[in-house]
């Protein structure tokens, strides 16, 4: 999200995370705080232990997703 707002050169966003969302905009917020002018998180987790930064990044790589996750993605998205 930080390469995205610097890569278009947009101002201070407002960031509104949900859920897992919640973790990605508090991770901006520590990061990159000049990208944010504000922030609002809703129904986030409370901590993130050294396992989940480990579930998160290995949820990075779609190719190591089930073959229905995969489908299902990139009928939404269009990637192949």
């Amino acid at each position: 999200m930080a390469a995205l707002i610097g890569a278009i050169k947009l101002p201070p966003a407002n960031v509104l995370g949900c859920s897992e969302g919640s973790a990605v905009a508090l991770w901006l917020a520590v990061l990159a705080p000049a990208q944010e002018s504000a922030v609002v998180v809703w129904g986030g987790i409370a901590a993130l232990t050294a396992e989940d930064i480990a579930a998160f990044a290995a949820r990075r790589d779609p190719t190591t997703w089930p073959a229905r996750a995969r489908a299902a993605m990139s009928t939404i998205d269009g990637a192949g």
